[in-house]
């Protein structure tokens, strides 16, 4: 880790660095914090191995158009202007330490899910397209595929966990409402642009009712802008229609998007908790102890089985 941070030069190199470990999950990121006399300041991510310095660069392009926004981290640069490090096979990059607490769900409220909907319609805007471009939605043929993926799979395993058995029992049910709600809209022509992609509950930071940051911009795409707002209303809002409203409605307000129908948003959200279910599966019969092991995977894996439960059928866009 010290010789990238020499590359960075002062004070980089001189500050207490803290190691955060993976955060959970399978992504094989490892993250340390930046402190000065005890205050966090930076943030150093080795990013996985996954992850080709091209995209990375061109993710910190993303992030620089949106740097008027005090709650998006700014990426540090090196002496020579470039933004990432390229050491022991993985990408590296330093952004600054945002301020704030990942607590919604521990403490919840109208204009806290309000806050975080407009923030994300602000980075929306700042990534809005010059000259506007049309394709079939990408989240839709994600979907497809990977309800695909589990069809050819063809697992028939006992799952150890009642956690897993109550998830396999709910994608069972859900799957064929899932891709008959999906397939409608495989061929639509929609409008993309970059989206976060992956924006829920830990990657949205909170001082009181006000959002000081956004982390973890690493899964940006081009996708319509729905995806964005059906993955954080479905974390922060869940099955709740009134919560789910407000955020709409907020997002909506900020953003000018004021036909953006709430049955796309729906429909991405719901087939997105059957695909997430689907991919912690999966994850399961490719790494059965890892996963055991892992208190934060099976955390959130609780998470997606208590919301794929409530989920009571897939709505159909546009509505029949």
């Amino acid at each position: 880790m010290a010789p990238i941070l020499k590359r960075y030069g002062a004070p980089f190199d001189s500050l207490r660095w803290v190691p955060l470990g993976s955060g959970g999950g399978f992504s094989g990121a490892e993250l340390w914090r930046g402190e000065g006399e005890g205050v966090p300041l930076f943030a150093l991510k080795a990013w996985p191995r996954s992850m080709a310095a091209d995209r990375l660069a061109e993710i910190h392009r993303w992030m620089a158009k949106a740097s008027h926004l005090e709650f998006v981290p700014e990426v540090m640069k090196m002496r020579d202007g470039s933004t990432l490090v390229e050491a022991s096979g993985r990408i590296w990059d330093l952004t600054r330490w945002m301020p704030g607490t990942a607590d919604y769900h521990a403490n919840p409220g109208a204009p806290r899910l309000a806050n975080a909907c407009t923030a994300l319609a602000e980075l929306h805007r700042a990534w809005r397209p010059a000259s506007p471009r049309f394709t079939s939605c990408p989240a839709v043929a994600r979907r497809l595929q990977i309800l695909a993926n589990w069809r050819a799979a063809d697992i028939h395993l006992p799952m150890p966990l009642d956690l897993l058995r109550r998830g396999s029992a709910a994608v069972a049910r859900l799957i064929e409402p899932a891709e008959r709600a999906l397939r409608p809209c495989a061929d639509r022509p929609v409008l993309v642009q970059p989206c976060l992609c992956d924006i829920w509950h830990d990657h949205i930071l909170f001082s009181g009712a006000a959002v000081t940051g956004i982390i973890d911009f690493g899964a940006m795409k081009e996708d319509h802008l729905a995806v964005d707002l059906a993955r954080m209303l479905g974390d922060l809002a869940g099955e709740d229609e009134e919560k789910f409203h407000l955020g709409l409605n907020a997002y909506r307000a900020a953003s000018g998007e004021t036909d953006l129908p709430y049955e796309f948003v729906r429909l991405l959200d719901r087939t997105g908790v059957v695909c997430s279910m689907i991919v912690w599966l999966l994850r399961w019969t490719a790494n059965s102890r890892q996963f055991a092991e892992d208190r934060a995977a099976v955390d959130r894996v609780e998470r997606v089985v208590d919301r794929i439960e409530a989920i009571r059928g897939c709505p159909r866009f546009p509505p029949s």
